[in-house]
């Protein structure tokens, strides 16, 4: 099964690991087939796009001011700065009118209860179009059976090759049996669950497809459009037989009002913590900030769900906020095994319209790996599969190499480190036409690199703190059959002697490359059995 989506560089760490989304092993496609061009008619339609090229990658919807709705799948591990949205856009290789590009503040997944391919953005300012209404359950009883959808974006257009608009494309399709959808589906062994809806024609021939991931689906109740429906993924794409599947609105519609409800009451500043190593212990710091117009008294807060988080909640516990006012909590997280790791903080106050405040914690615990590598700290290592990363001796120098192949498209290492300094390792690409290396230090993309040949030298300066760094590898050629798809890194250091304020820099890289890995990468959802591809689009 394939996505209609366009997929994230991180999906591989399981950032998503929606589990009841059982895929097959081909991936799931997502895009408009069959349709036609449509211009002005969605002032509410956004083009998620890469924040240094540009390119478009996923669909989404304004829903709010400072709200978009799309696919979870749409953004894995990827901070909130590598992304903008831009709402207005019709011809993607034009400056429309009225149109409005804005930064992207936060991800909210539904990782708790509900749980499923949907993800809220809030942005940095204000849009000013017209929003989409969301369908609630009484929208949904009152669908006929053969109610017909609209469903829009800029995903490719052919079902066996690659044909990508300019312009925002629109198709018709019609609801489809739930049940006969959840029959097709597990017969190549997926799972078709209430947090999803179907949509399609049973002969195929109209569908969404990759590039269309996290894009409306919309009914028209005698003039009044809603949406129903995100993007989510299908097999193949307007294939006989398998209708598209997008995530129901209406199940989440309640989450969607708490998550919008909490920005402008107490608000978090963290609740997705990325990759950690199994075993490794981080601390980290949360703000809690009043944005509501009243006093609170925080009167309690627990924790519920998967073993590893501790917090210290003494700073905030029985505090009272004034408007705008804060305290902070420090969140301890150390996990034994290996996978996705989530928990519920719940927070009582003195609010009567909202005396619970709920937030869902979330981190993918990775293999740790006994690599003796590193300079002046103690590093702690971690890969995303036992067995991705090999050490070994090159002109005498400890040196990490993985390498790609047909059954693995992607690699990750980090690691886990203390103090302050320059932090500074050498690395190489053996094949650039075939592969790209991505850079993390504490949660912000640096580069996305490509190279070949000679080793090059990175070094980057980091005040005081506990610091994790993270390479991200993967094949972005198309190409099964390309040889030399390695990637070595070696000499990590930390000299606190060097510190001189600057960041960044060094060898051949100092500058910031284009997040070329953001625009290739497919997204999978993972079963326990089998991983299908979740393709982004290739724009």
């Amino acid at each position: 099964m394939s996505p209609h989506k366009v997929l994230s560089l991180s999906a591989m760490l399981g950032m998503i690991a929606l589990s009841h989304v059982a895929l097959a092993k081909e991936p799931i496609t997502a895009r408009i087939i069959g349709g036609d061009q449509s211009a002005g008619g969605y002032p509410w339609m956004l083009s998620i796009q890469n924040a240094t090229l540009g390119d478009h990658f996923c669909g989404a919807s304004l829903i709010a001011e400072r709200w978009a709705l799309s696919a979870a799948h749409c953004i894995g591990d990827e901070p909130a700065d590598s992304v903008f949205v831009v709402a207005g856009d019709f011809d993607l290789k034009s400056q429309d009118k009225g149109q409005q590009r804005v930064g992207v503040k936060r991800f909210v997944h539904a990782l708790g209860e509900p749980y499923g391919d949907l993800m809220l953005l809030e942005l940095k300012e204000a849009v000013k179009h017209p929003v989409i209404p969301l369908a609630d359950e009484a929208t949904m009883a009152s669908l006929a059976p053969n109610a017909s959808f609209t469903v829009m974006g800029w995903g490719n257009m052919s079902a066996d090759g690659a044909d990508y608009p300019d312009k925002l494309r629109q198709t018709e399709v019609p609801l489809y049996d739930q049940a006969e959808c959840a029959t097709a589906y597990s017969a190549i062994s997926g799972t078709i669950d209430d947090t999803m809806m179907c949509a399609g024609y049973p002969k195929g021939g109209k569908d969404t497809c990759d590039g269309d991931s996290g894009g409306p689906m919309l009914w028209d109740n005698h003039g009044a459009l809603t949406q129903v429906g995100v993007v989510s993924f299908g097999e193949g794409c307007a294939k006989a037989g398998f209708p598209g599947v997008y995530a129901r609105v209406a199940t989440f519609n309640t989450w969607i009002k708490e998550q919008m409800a909490q920005a402008d009451g107490l608000a978090i500043s963290q609740t997705d913590f990325r990759q950690i190593s199994a075993g490794y212990k981080l601390q980290k710091t949360l703000t809690l900030t009043n944005n509501s117009q009243k006093d609170l008294v925080l009167q309690g807060l627990t924790l519920t769900g998967d073993s590893g988080y501790q917090i210290d909640a003494s700073a905030c516990d029985n505090a009272m906020l004034k408007p705008g006012a804060v305290c902070h909590l420090v969140l301890t997280l150390q996990f034994a095994e290996t996978g996705r790791k989530t928990t519920k903080l719940t927070i009582n106050s003195t609010d009567s319209a909202h005396p619970n405040w709920t937030y869902v914690f979330s981190a993918q615990s990775i293999n740790n790996a006994n690599f003796k590598l590193g300079q002046n700290a103690t590093f702690i290592w971690g890969q995303s599969q036992e067995g991705d990363w090999t050490q070994r001796e090159e002109d005498g120098k400890r040196t990490l190499t993985t390498e790609l192949s047909e059954k693995k498209s992607q690699s990750l290492l980090l690691t886990h480190f203390s103090g302050k300094g320059v932090f500074s390792f050498e690395w190489k690409i053996e094949n650039s036409a075939a592969e790209d290396l991505n850079l993390y230090i504490d949660g912000q993309r640096i580069f996305d690199a490509k190279a070949e040949g000679e080793y090059k030298r990175f070094q980057h300066t980091l005040n005081d703190g506990q610091h994790t760094v993270s390479w991200s590898f993967q094949d972005v050629s198309e190409q099964t059959t390309s040889e030399n798809k390695r990637a070595h890194i070696r000499s990590v250091a930390l000299d606190a002697s060097e510190g001189n304020g600057k960041k960044g820099g060094g060898g051949a890289i100092g500058f910031l490359l284009p997040l070329l890995a953001l625009l290739w990468l497919a997204r999978r959802y993972t079963s326990d059995n089998c991983q299908p591809n979740y393709r982004r689009s290739p724009q």
